[in-house]
């Protein structure tokens, strides 16, 4: 459910306006029993300039909090698809230098960049080694993804996705978020070197062509050399021997051609992620008819009687 404002955040500050409120009665009611015990009587003459402007500054965060409601039907926002980015984050994306995760994620945060002037199209990032795992679920909010990229570590995979490359587990659990609609691209980011060598990618190939679904491939790393894998604490090793890794484009080129996808052999270069996703863009069938709900904003509602009311408190303050 979308918000009734804007920016909600700044509804907290009617509690310390509330606060302010209960204070000013309690500091009234103290002011009215040492009257009384001096024989005198309380003025009311700013009582009200106080309500009034209790209810103004009330009505001015209200307004300034985004309300809005209603949907505009003569606006219409920008129809699109869904993207779910699949992250390799196993530690061989972390060779090179800079490291293929570093290059990953300068591409992402362009193309969110790129996606939030484009309009219509949700996003979402799942990330995988030896399991998969949502980092941010479909959303418009392109910030929130910005976000969840700016996270991630140049330096370790994410927390809990054990050890390996399963990307055919990763490709699966992308087509199966809740929510997607048919209109989508699944884009991977990876550099194909699966330890395991048992082939278990295919299994992605079969999901994605069963739903229909084109698997963009962007490879990242160098194919002609093998790289050292660099961990916080030294190079990375197996079995006392230090594991070397070199980009693997061949199961990636099946994964692209196999289910319609584009491909992308970005190398040892940060790929441009805008340039690939219009690409993409230009071979999609179709959009999704949904669009970005438009509302109503009434601020004015707010605002206009918040002035009125600080007007009259100041002029009977006066």
């Amino acid at each position: 459910m979308i918000s009734l404002f804007a920016h909600p955040w700044m509804l907290w500050l009617l509690v310390g306006l509330l606060a302010l409120g209960v204070l000013y009665r309690w500091a009234a009611a103290r002011q009215r029993v040492a009257l009384a015990l001096l024989g005198g009587r309380l003025r009311d003459a700013r009582r009200v300039p106080v309500s009034l402007t209790l209810a103004g500054l009330t009505l001015l965060l209200l307004g300034a909090a985004g309300p809005r409601w209603g949907r505009d039907w003569t606006q219409s926002a920008a129809p699109g698809r869904d993207v779910l980015v699949v992250l390799d984050a196993s530690w061989s994306m972390f060779a090179e230098s800079p490291s293929r995760m570093h290059r990953a994620r300068a591409a992402l945060l362009d193309l969110a960049t790129h996606l939030r002037t484009r309009g219509g199209t949700r996003v979402a990032l799942l990330a995988f080694a030896g399991n998969p795992r949502v980092l941010c679920p479909l959303t418009h909010d392109l910030d929130h993804f910005r976000d969840v990229v700016e996270s991630l570590d140049d330096l370790a995979p994410p927390p809990g996705l054990g050890a390996g490359t399963r990307i055919g587990a990763a490709l699966t659990t992308a087509l199966e978020l809740p929510g997607s609609r048919p209109e989508r691209d699944l884009l991977l980011l990876s550099d194909g070197d699966d330890p395991a060598s048992d082939g278990e990618w295919r299994v992605g190939i079969r999901a994605a062509r069963e739903a229909g679904v084109p698997v963009h491939v962007v490879a990242l790393g160098d194919s002609t050399r093998d790289s050292l894998i660099r961990t916080p604490t030294g190079w990375l090793t197996y079995e006392e021997k230090e594991v070397r890794t070199r980009l693997k484009a061949a199961p990636l080129q099946r994964i692209a051609s196999e289910t319609q996808g584009e491909w992308l052999p970005a190398g040892t270069r940060t790929p441009d992620l805008p340039a690939f996703y219009e690409r993409i863009a230009r071979t999609a069938t179709a959009d999704s008819p949904d669009a970005l709900p438009v509302y109503h904003p009434r601020q004015t509602w707010f605002l206009l009687p918040a002035f009125v009311f600080l007007l009259v408190a100041l002029w009977r303050m006066t």
